[in-house]
C-alpha cells in the first residue's frame, strides 16, 4: 500500500525506501517480487544519491542473494554495503544482513562463519533492544549448532527460546523449536519422544496454518524417514495421536525434560 502511494504522490524517496521495506519483510517467505522490489530501490537511491538509502539496498540485496544461494552476488552487495554502513553499525538493516548472510554460510556447511554472522546480528539486535529478533538469532545460533552435530548445546540453546517464543506468544515458532528437540530426539534415538513432538508441532501447525518452509520440510522429512524406520506403524500413530492431543503447553514442558 505504501509504494502504491508512493507511486502516485510521485515521491522518490518514500517511493524508494517503501520498496526496500517491502523487500526486507518478505525476503524470508521467498515472495517472487522481493528481489526486483530491492533492486528497483537500489535504482531510485543512486539517482537520488541517497547514501542511507543504498545502504539499505545493498543490505536487502545480499540477503536476499544469499537466501536464494546466490553466495557471489552476495558478497558483491556485501562489498559495496560496508563502505556505505560501517562495521559493527546498529541498524535493523546490518542486523537481517547477518541474518541472511549466516543463513547462507550455513547452506553451504561454513558453520564457523554462519556462527560468527549469528553472533554479530545477536549483539547488533541485544544493543537494540529488539526482543524478538534477539530470539530470532539465538534460535540460528541453536540450528548451526545443531548442524554441526553439537546436540548438548544445540538442546540448551532450545530451552531457551522456547520458552521466550511461548512467553510472546509466537507459536509457529515454538512448532519449529518442537520439531528441533524432535530432529535431535531421532538422533539420539528416543523415537517415542521424537514421535510425540512432531505430532505436538504438527497440531500447532494445524491450528495457526503457518506451514514449514522449503528448507524445514525437506529437513523435516528425512528425519521423519528415520524415525518411521524405528517404530512399527502401529507405535508411531498411536504417539503421534497422542502428541497432536497434547497442549502447547504440555508439549514445551516434554520438550524441557
Amino acid at each position: 500500500e505504501a509504494i502504491a502511494i508512493a507511486r502516485e504522490l510521485g515521491d522518490k524517496k518514500l517511493l524508494g525506501v517503501s520498496l526496500e521495506m517491502y523487500a526486507n519483510a518478505s525476503a524470508m517467505i521467498k515472495a517472487d517480487d522481493a528481489l526486483a522490489a530491492a533492486q528497483e530501490g537500489l535504482e531510485i537511491f543512486r539517482e537520488l544519491n541517497y547514501k542511507a538509502g543504498m545502504g539499505m539496498a545493498y543490505g536487502n540485496l545480499a540477503r536476499l542473494e544469499s537466501i536464494h544461494g546466490n553466495y557471489q552476488e552476495a558478497e558483491k552487495y556485501i562489498a559495496l554495503f560496508l563502505p556505505i554502513m560501517g562495521e559493527g553499525t546498529i541498524s535493523l538493516q546490518s542486523g537481517f544482513l547477518n541474518l541472511g548472510m549466516g543463513i547462507g554460510a550455513r547452506a553451504q556447511g561454513r558453520f564457523d562463519r554462519a556462527q560468527r554472522h549469528f553472533e554479530e546480528g545477536l549483539r547488533i539486535f541485544t544493543q537494540m533492544g529488539h526482543k524478538g529478533m534477539i530470539t530470532g538469532m539465538t534460535s540460528e545460533i541453536a540450528h548451526t549448532q545443531r548442524a554441526m552435530g553439537n546436540y548438548t548445546a544445540a538442546k540448551n540453546t532450545y530451552r531457551e527460546t522456547i520458552k521466550l517464543y511461548q512467553d510472546y506468544g509466537n507459536r509457529p515458532a515454538v512448532a519449529h523449536q518442537l520439531e528441533c528437540f524432535a530432529m535431535i530426539a531421532v538422533v539420539e534415538e528416543e523415537p517415542q519422544r521424537a514421535a510425540k513432538l512432531f505430532g505436538a508441532a504438527e497440531a500447532i501447525r494445524e491450528l495457526t496454518g503457518h506451514k514449514r518452509t522449503d528448507e524445514e520440510e525437506a529437513e523435516e522429512a528425512q528425519f521423519m524417514s528415520r524415525l518411521r524406520a524405528m517404530l512399527t506403524e502401529a507405535e508411531f500413530n498411536t504417539l503421534w495421536a497422542e502428541g497432536k492431543s497434547m497442549t502447547m503447553e504440555q508439549a514445551i514442558q516434554l520438550a524441557l525434560s
